[in-house]
């Protein structure tokens, strides 16, 4: 849940560390917004990939910048979810 709803149109820049599953490989995270908890809200907007990942041997570091959607200030929660590379399928750690 975000503290307070996104300006519409405004630029963001979410920052942070990901690592790569040894067991299931390389991938990372959509991130959504969505108006309520769930990943199924028909109203979920995607706003863009952090990753993947291009190693198990540690933390990488990953930016995504976005514009957020003119319907920014209804979409209170923000959602990662995870995504794969590989055939593997992907790893929430």
């Amino acid at each position: 849940l975000l503290n307070a709803p996104l300006t519409p149109n405004a630029f963001y820049r979410f920052s942070g560390f990901i690592q790569e599953s040894p067991r299931f490989g390389n991938g990372g995270y959509e991130l959504l917004l969505s108006p309520s908890i769930s990943m199924f809200d028909a109203g979920i907007v995607s706003v863009g990939l952090i990753g993947p990942t291009t190693t198990a041997s540690g933390w990488e570091p990953r930016t995504l910048d976005f514009t957020a959607p003119l319907n920014a200030n209804q979409l209170s929660y923000i959602i990662f979810s995870p995504y794969s590379s590989g055939p593997n399928g992907a790893y929430i750690g």
